[in-house]
């Protein structure tokens, strides 16, 4: 099992076993060893948390992150409790995956894009419609950025912190071309460290980093109301033929079956 608090979201394989909502009928407990990664949406209610290394108390609108593996106790505290839940299994490069050894709280104030990816994945847990496993995915995705967001700055090591400069510059410029010599500037470091660095911390090269910025960048922009061209566009590309075989190699379809599955 490894720990992959600076993982890049697009090297993970997730596999979602089961999504439900219900009302808690044990209201104290002791988990050892969880058999499954897991989010939970408290819709209502008061849990507390209690593990080797700390506790926390979690309220309505809390957003938590169950690791596979960890030990912890649990106490809810009121009879009307009610959540949503997701159980997972993430595999990185074949491995089991986890993101903290303990429970953690992604969000305090769950918005209503979070609410609806726990909702839809219910939901297309109980069909069989075209595109569900597509869909579900999608929905995971937005929950593990989140879970990235709260963690990022945490536990990073010296190596990743010096490339750091060069990430927020792709963060910025991805849409146009980026050279070697301005990732150099911006780390103060040569183009072969810059290149072993990324391949260490994020196993992903500088160029594809770039790239998955671009396919985030583009999936987000198709759940709107912009069209391929327009995205084309706006995302740097040459032309509507360009942009489409680019994101139909990163992400195997092309965008208009990738917008029918949403």
């Amino acid at each position: 099992m490894i720990n992959l608090a600076n993982a890049n979201v697009q090297m993970l394989h997730l596999n979602c076993i089961s999504a439900f909502e219900y009302q808690p009928k044990i209201f104290h407990n002791t988990i050892k060893e969880r058999r499954s990664c897991a989010f939970l949406y408290i819709v209502s209610g008061e849990y507390k948390y209690t593990f080797s290394s700390g506790k926390f108390t979690a309220k309505s609108g809390h957003v938590i992150y169950l690791p596979k593996g960890a030990s912890y106790k649990y106490e809810i505290k009121s009879s009307q409790a009610k959540c949503m839940q997701i159980e997972f299994d993430c595999l990185y490069n074949n491995e089991t995956a986890v993101f903290s050894n303990s429970p953690l709280i992604i969000t305090e104030n769950a918005n209503a894009e979070i609410e609806n990816s726990f909702s839809q994945t219910i939901y297309l847990q109980l069909t069989d419609a075209n595109g569900e496993t597509l869909r579900i995915t999608a929905n995971m995705l937005l929950l593990l950025s989140y879970l990235l967001d709260k963690l990022k700055g945490k536990n990073f090591s010296s190596s990743y912190k010096s490339i750091l400069p060069a990430i927020e510059y792709m963060k910025k410029n991805f849409t146009g071309k980026i050279y070697v010599k301005e990732l150099e500037r911006e780390c103060n470091l040569s183009a072969s460290q810059i290149r072993r660095i990324f391949q260490k911390e994020l196993k992903l090269s500088p160029i594809a980093y770039k790239n998955t910025l671009l396919i985030n960048s583009a999936c987000n922009m198709l759940k709107g109301d912009n069209t391929v061209s327009e995205i084309s566009e706006s995302l740097g590309f040459d032309n509507i033929y360009a942009f489409s075989q680019f994101f139909k190699k990163h992400m195997g379809v092309s965008p208009k079956h990738y917008l029918l599955s949403i």
